[in-house]
């Protein structure tokens, strides 16, 4: 394996091109293994942060769909007595218009 161009050029010491590969200082063995740790670390925090608001919106989509049922529970039972109220009008109308008319009927005779 040969270094690449940048790293070749780049004179440091915790980082040497070799034949093989690379080698690294025990600092810099340190920081990569460092970095490792910090990264795993971080995935945990961020998998159980979205286990959290996974948790979250399975809530709110319950809530969501019980208010859902709430609302069309309410709207079909204010049809029904909105239903039931025009029936009513129209016997009471239908009435109305019965005695109106014998009403009228018999003062024309």
């Amino acid at each position: 394996m040969t270094c690449l161009p940048v790293t070749a050029t780049v004179k440091t010491p915790d980082v040497k091109c070799t034949a093989g590969g690379y080698l690294l200082s025990e600092q810099a063995m340190q920081d990569v293994v460092t970095g490792w740790t910090a990264d795993k670390e971080a995935v945990k925090i961020l998998r159980h942060g979205l286990t959290d608001l996974n948790a979250e919106i399975s809530a709110q989509a319950e809530d969501t769909r019980r208010q859902l049922t709430e609302l069309k529970q309410e709207l079909a039972a204010e049809r029904k007595r909105y239903n039931v109220a025009i029936r009513r009008s129209r016997g009471q109308g239908l009435l109305i218009g019965i005695i109106l008319g014998i009403t009228v009927n018999s003062t024309a005779r």
